[in-house]
């Protein structure tokens, strides 16, 4: 098992950095986490979590206007594994408030959750995870695959550096960074290998990351 923690800011509702996302592979089990979220100099702010399948955005397993668990129904069983979470806050708050998941056993797909800003402020956020173990090894560790193409609105397009993040931004910010059409680092710059453990110091980008827990070891 493991544990780690993130520090990062989400920009306010509809802006680019206004969501967090991150993949929690199915060979995670017992996962847990926590979000507590803050507006600025006593500001109201309020957030939105939820979750689904990989490649399966029609299915919504969490979330509070529908999904298996809704602002109603906070917690079940969801295919092998019992869900709960928070629910998401009935109204904007002015003190730190929290969001939180627990999933006891091992989900039956990849989970990618998204914490997202619904407010008109910048929330900061602190997150934290765990889990207390990881079976089996799939053949392409998620820190080695392309950025995902249907994860965005509109004319977005999703970049990525290596790891199970990836952010949507306007076209005009690929076409200015060329390194970031395909999703790649730069080429001076080599790909990592596998995603990156919870013990090291997470990526330093703002409003959106990833949660890495190992999905198989990292090769030497």
């Amino acid at each position: 098992g493991g544990r780690g923690s993130k520090f990062f800011l989400l920009t306010p509702d509809r802006t680019s950095h206004s969501t967090f996302h991150w993949v929690v592979p199915r060979s995670a089990e017992d996962f847990h986490m926590e979000a507590v979220l803050e507006a600025p100099d006593g500001q109201r702010g309020h957030a939105r979590l939820s979750a689904w399948c990989q490649g399966d955005r029609r299915t919504l397993l969490l979330g509070a206007q529908s999904g298996i668990l809704d602002r109603h129904t906070l917690s079940g069983i969801v295919g092998d594994a019992t869900w709960s979470w928070s629910g998401d806050p009935k109204v904007e708050s002015s003190s730190p408030f929290k969001e939180w998941l627990r999933i006891d056993g091992r989900a039956d797909c990849d989970i990618v959750l998204t914490l997202a800003n619904t407010g008109p402020v910048g929330l900061s956020a602190e997150l934290r995870f765990a889990w207390s173990g990881v079976t089996s090894c799939p053949e392409l560790l998620p820190g080695c695959r392309p950025c995902p193409d249907n994860v965005c609105h509109g004319d977005e397009r999703a970049v990525c550096d290596g790891s199970s993040y990836w952010e949507c931004v306007p076209p005009e910010s690929v076409d200015d960074d060329p390194a970031k059409g395909d999703g790649q680092p730069p080429p001076s710059t080599p790909a990592p290998a596998a995603e990156e453990s919870p013990a090291e110091e997470p990526p330093s980008d703002v409003g959106a990351g990833a949660v890495g827990i190992p999905s198989a070891p990292t090769p030497i």
